[in-house]
């Protein structure tokens, strides 16, 4: 009897993870919802990015300049600065610089994307509507769109002479280019293509992408200000020991010898890596879902 209410008995279980604690309720949300570490998403968002930019083959380099950059950062935390505290930091910024180059690159490559994306389409769809026939459409119009465009369409022109299959031509030219808007205008061009009564969804295609575009340069007029402002308190921020230096040098000294002067410079460059990275989250253009 006793034998058989102990097998019967349930016995509590706890996960633990791996150095014996139990794990909290964040750490069970993340593996419940199979979120990834922070570093490990940060890696697959700059590969993202590259394959978008079509310099994925660039990524070893990056990453090795970058280790290149943060060593020497480490080194001058501790030699030029004397601040062990800070030389993390200094560390961080060095290996940094690199991919926020490649974001600054990003930002500004997706906006004139879509700037020009907006004159081609529209060219395009009012010609092809014109005269029903996509590649005189198409050719007719390449003087006037970007290079980067243009190259898009130029493939699609050279495929459509080997191919007689308008679909796939379509289809493989929406992959040509990486952008939410452009992919949905393919799809519909197929869907024209195929009945000629549903050109009013190109046209209306074309019209979202001004409405992104406006919104867009309405979003950049009035955060123009607050970012120059936060951009001004960084500079600040940076040339305050070189304006210490020139006002008083002791207080100067201070910063380099005293453990709260120390650690005022690391919380320094802690705010000034914080703030890069603010400037570039609140520059990056609106996504179209």
């Amino acid at each position: 009897m006793n034998l058989q209410s102990h097998r019967n008995r349930r016995v509590p279980v706890t996960v633990k993870i791996r150095d014996g604690r139990k794990p909290t309720l964040k750490q069970i949300l993340r593996r419940t919802q199979g979120e990834k570490p922070w570093l490990l998403r940060e890696y697959e968002a700059l590969l993202a990015l590259l394959r978008e930019l079509n310099r994925e083959n660039e990524l070893r380099a990056l990453i090795t300049k970058g280790v290149i950059l943060s060593i020497a950062g480490l080194l001058s935390g501790y030699l030029l600065l004397n601040n062990p505290i800070a030389s993390p930091f200094v560390a961080a910024i060095g290996f940094l610089i690199p991919i926020w180059k490649v974001k600054i690159y990003a930002i500004k490559y997706e906006k004139h994307i879509s700037l020009q994306l907006e004159s081609a389409l529209s060219l395009i769809t009012s010609s092809y509507i014109r005269s029903h026939n996509l590649v005189a459409a198409t050719t007719e119009n390449l003087p006037y769109l970007d290079p980067l465009i243009r190259n898009v369409f130029e493939s699609f022109i050279a495929e459509t002479g080997v191919n007689v299959n308008m679909v796939t031509c379509i289809q493989n030219m929406s992959r040509r280019i990486s952008h939410p808007i452009f992919l949905e205008w393919c799809t519909s061009l197929v869907k024209v293509y195929n009945n000629s009564a549903l050109t009013e969804d190109l046209i209306a295609i074309v019209s979202r992408l001004s409405s992104v575009r406006i919104i867009q340069s309405n979003l950049e007029t009035e955060s123009r200000e607050i970012l120059s402002q936060y951009l001004l308190m960084l500079l600040l921020l940076v040339f305050t020991l070189p304006l210490i230096y020139l006002v008083n040098y002791s207080w100067f000294l201070y910063f380099f010898t005293h453990p709260l002067g120390r650690v005022a410079v690391a919380f320094s460059l802690g705010a000034l890596i914080y703030g890069v990275n603010s400037i570039i989250r609140c520059s990056t253009p609106i996504q179209f879902s």
